[in-house]
């Protein structure tokens, strides 16, 4: 076969040469590898760092789709992704964008005014103060209906279609204040939407910078990764328990969270938080979240002076149903 390529050494062309020939194919202008080359526009070119984890609505360990009948205070939704006062329904939907699959559609069952604000909290808020922030996402929605959006102090009004359209809103030295101040949020307050009118958001990002870069989605791995420093849900447990000292014990490790989480155990039907617990006698016993120990990255169950084991078995068998292992920032 031949190839009809020719070898040549690094003296065969100058510097200038190669870009001309960069040039040809790229065409002048392009935005392409010619220009990357020359130097034109690489700040706006190349994408920086999302500061955000899962602006793109990929990761929803909680489930894909929430309603609330009544205001509560915090609700998290799609992971790093929490509803202040919501009376109304969040959900995971697709996008038809080419790039971002999902979106977060939020739709009013409410009253008009209602007042429901979608936003996520940042966690180094402390050492972004006083930096320029660039904010970046896509929305549509309900034709003619406003959306505050808001960037730690800084606030904007945005108007929305039924068609995607990408803002940008940038910010010379942002400050950061309590609750929905404490990242980027977007609101319904005095807006007028009545109920079962929505706004959807999708690829949001916020970048060091005056400049507005190209949002670069994670793999849905690394980003399930990075939502797990904070929030992790597991279906089943199942281990091995000793006895040691008088105690039963079973160790669990899990991803690594930025603290200790608070931990829970939900039975099938939402009612009842406990561990089961089969010793070699075949009968399952309660073990309460109290009889436990916790790090950032590991939880070990115990059984100390219980009086409903009548005989501590050296080895046996533990199942923890419906665990979630919760860090994140409220």
């Amino acid at each position: 076969m031949n190839t009809n390529i020719n070898a040549t050494t690094a003296t065969d062309s100058t510097a200038q040469e190669i870009l001309d020939k960069l040039k040809t194919v790229d065409g002048a202008g392009s935005g392409l590898d010619a220009d990357l080359v020359q130097g034109k526009d690489v700040y706006s070119t190349i994408s920086n760092p999302n500061l955000l984890i899962n602006g793109d609505f990929q990761v929803w360990q909680r489930g894909e789709s929430f309603t609330a009948t009544s205001k509560v205070f915090n609700f998290y939704t799609a992971d790093r992704w929490i509803l202040r006062y919501p009376n109304g329904r969040i959900e995971k939907v697709l996008s038809g964008l080419p790039l971002f699959k999902y979106a977060a559609r939020f739709t009013n069952t409410g009253t008009t005014n209602d007042y429901n604000v979608l936003h996520y909290n940042m966690e180094n808020t402390a050492e972004l103060a006083g930096s320029p922030l660039t904010l970046s996402f896509y929305i549509r929605g309900t034709d003619g209906k406003t959306v505050i959006t808001t960037l730690g102090s800084a606030n904007y009004s945005i108007n929305i279609t039924k068609q995607w359209t990408k803002h940008v809103c940038s910010i010379g030295s942002v400050a950061f204040g309590e609750h929905f101040r404490r990242g980027v949020a977007f609101n319904t307050l005095n807006q007028n939407f009545a109920a079962n009118e929505y706004f959807e958001i999708a690829a949001v990002k916020i970048e060091l910078g005056n400049t507005a870069t190209p949002y670069v989605p994670r793999s849905y791995g690394e980003e399930l990764a990075l939502c797990k420093r904070y929030y992790e849900k597991i279906d089943r447990y199942d281990g091995l328990f000793c006895e040691m000292a008088g105690m039963i014990i079973s160790n669990m490790r899990f991803s690594d969270k930025r603290t200790v989480p608070k931990i829970s155990f939900t039975d099938s039907d939402g009612k009842q938080r406990y561990i089961d617990y089969y010793p070699s006698d075949g009968n399952w016993l309660k073990l309460k979240t109290s009889d436990s120990d916790a790090r950032t990255d590991a939880f070990q169950f115990q059984l100390l002076n219980r009086s409903d084991i009548s005989a501590k078995p050296a080895v046996g068998h533990i199942v923890a149903r419906n665990l979630e292992f919760d860090a994140e920032i409220y």
